[in-house]
């Protein structure tokens, strides 16, 4: 088959956004659906977990289930072990034991169906580390290490955290992967956003906020930087197709997981706005 004749790869790029994130589970449950395949995948934070799993062979729906069983508020307090040092508010021990269950074995980049490139950062640089090598779960906590919430991860010769510092929407590395057609998908949060009270509570079925009133000026601060710098970096960027999921306002970069059936739909809905553009490279 010659060049000209052969179908399109192509690459989604599945940014970070805490809860928010959950969309990406309905980006590629609907693709599945309408028989858009991926060729590369690459994630940051949040996308990069969702990629992770997908990769690993995870279907849609499968993240969806797992998702909503999840979601159920005595479920989340099972993942929530608050931390007495000063490296983050969790300990994320019992993190890390929920997500060695969803892998069920010791997997590497090169065992996955789909291939990989998750994002993180040094800390003792300020550089983008690319992830695309060695075990999957090491990647995985590293690429969604948000500062301040989980310890950093060491790696090698690296202090890491969440990838989204830098590179939220990592368009750039699954171009450099050899996509043809990039998919970027951006669930950073929308302003003016809605910040929790003072009791930490987005709804009386949600799950209160692990930050002492303090933090939440600061979190709110820096996902006002990465947002822009994120608008910023995707402008150059310049992926084929960008997708925008429209997230309801109850859901948030922390909260809102008891509302995660909205965030998945909102990514299905994403897909279909895009069908025509996304068929077209087919």
């Amino acid at each position: 088959m010659t060049d000209l004749a052969r179908p399109s790869k192509i690459g989604l790029a599945l940014g970070g956004g805490g809860v928010r994130g959950l969309a990406h589970i309905g980006v590629l449950k609907r693709m599945e659906r309408e028989g858009i395949p991926v060729s590369f995948l690459a994630g940051s934070s949040m996308g990069g977990l969702i990629a992770a799993l997908y990769a690993a062979g995870w279907s849609g729906e499968q993240l969806e289930e797992e998702v909503l069983r999840m979601s159920r508020i005595h479920q989340l307090f099972k993942l929530v072990d608050v931390s007495r040092s000063r490296r983050g508010l969790l300990e994320g021990n019992r993190v890390r034991g929920y997500l060695r269950e969803l892998l069920e074995k010791d997997l590497t980049f090169d065992d996955l169906r789909i291939p990989l490139a998750l994002t993180a950062v040094d800390l003792r640089t300020g550089c983008e580390v690319i992830l695309r090598e060695g075990s999957l779960y090491d990647a995985i906590l590293a690429t969604i290490a948000v500062p301040g919430l989980f310890s950093p991860v060491r790696k090698d010769n690296f202090l890491l955290v969440d990838g989204g510092v830098l590179n939220n929407v990592p368009a750039d590395v699954v171009r450099l992967m050899g996509a043809d057609v990039v998919v970027a998908v951006d669930v950073s949060p929308t302003f003016p956003m809605e910040i929790a009270d003072e009791s930490g509570m987005k709804g009386e079925d949600d799950i209160p906020s692990l930050f002492p009133g303090f933090a939440i000026g600061f979190y709110v601060a820096e996902l006002i930087m990465v947002s822009a710098l994120t608008q910023v970096r995707l402008r150059e960027m310049q992926p084929d197709i960008l997708l925008r999921p429209s997230i309801p306002s109850n859901i948030s970069i922390f909260w809102g997981l008891t509302h995660a059936a909205e965030a998945i739909v909102a990514g299905e809905e994403s897909v279909l706005l895009a069908l025509p553009d996304l068929i077209s490279y087919i």
